[in-house]
């Protein structure tokens, strides 16, 4: 074989691989996609749920606690982040108890919700094996025998029977279908806000443990000391020594804000005076965030 016609030869090949390199590429763009989506969503139901929270402790509404979806993802990402420090609490028994009270109510309706069609499949498919086990008999046999004879003599008779079976098919299949697509997505709803309870769980445990608990504002001497002298004990055994995040906002207008940190986005904080219990949504545009050490 010629030069010529072996090139020719290995364009063709090229020109044949195209169309599977890009149905490949292709697929693997809509898995890529579809990955991102269904992080960006859990993202965005864990920083709802870390919003709830804040209503919860504190009572302000949650749809002022983030203003854009980048917000929930930010809160989102804090929640993960969360629940990847406290792996050091995986080996206290308290760890287990508050998961549990958490997610055991959605858990048991979870669980009830999929028990109640997984038994309405199983009767379904009872009910249709015993009609087809009672269709197998010999009398039933002869009997659809006669029928289909006497039929053959009346096509009004059997147009009469198809509208009568398929009447009775729709009137009573239509509810059963009508359930069970309820059940399936109360099922499917029921999964997804097991995705905000943990946010709620982790911003409520943020706050109880290292917000409103704290009696003292964190030195900053201390924060240099631990970042030259990191400690090996996991944060849970800091219970004692736990101190607040105090930082101070200073607007454009000069208006100073003072409290504890208790969660930020990208263009706002949450701010908690334990003087008086208030508790304040700061805007930080423009403004200057430094930390304190005492309110």
């Amino acid at each position: 074989m010629s030069d010529s016609a072996r090139t020719e030869a290995l364009r063709d090949r090229a020109e044949q691989a195209k169309p599977d390199l890009v149905q490949r590429g292709t697929g693997w763009l809509g898995i890529v996609l579809a990955v991102a989506s269904v992080a960006g969503i859990v993202l965005a139901l864990l920083g709802y749920g870390v919003a709830l929270s804040v209503q919860g402790a504190f009572g302000i509404p949650h749809a002022a606690v983030f203003s854009s979806a980048t917000d929930l993802f930010n809160l989102g990402g804090w929640a993960i982040a969360q629940g990847i420090f406290s792996f050091g609490d995986l080996s206290t028994w308290a760890f287990y108890v508050d998961a549990w009270n958490s997610f055991w109510p959605f858990v048991k309706k979870l669980w009830g919700m999929t028990f109640s069609m997984a038994l309405a499949v199983v009767v379904l498919l009872g009910v249709y094996w015993s009609l087809r086990c009672a269709g197998n008999t010999p009398k039933v046999q002869q009997a659809r025998t006669r029928l289909r004879k006497e039929i053959r003599g009346k096509p009004w008779f059997e147009k009469l029977l198809i509208g009568v079976l398929t009447l009775a098919i729709v009137l009573t299949g239509t509810p059963l279908v009508i359930l069970l697509i309820f059940v399936g997505l109360a099922v499917v709803c029921a999964a997804m806000a097991l995705v905000p309870v943990a946010g709620h769980s982790a911003g409520q445990s943020h706050i109880k443990d290292w917000v409103v608990d704290p009696t003292a504002c964190a030195k900053l001497e201390h924060r240099i000391y631990r970042l030259s002298h990191p400690s090996p004990s996991p944060r849970s055994r800091e219970v004692k020594n736990r101190v607040a995040d105090c930082i101070a906002v200073t607007q454009g207008d000069g208006k100073v804000h003072k409290g504890r940190l208790v969660f930020a986005t990208t263009g706002t904080v949450v701010l908690y005076e334990p003087g008086t219990a208030s508790i304040r949504r700061v805007p930080i545009d423009g403004a200057v965030i430094e930390s304190i050490d005492a309110l």
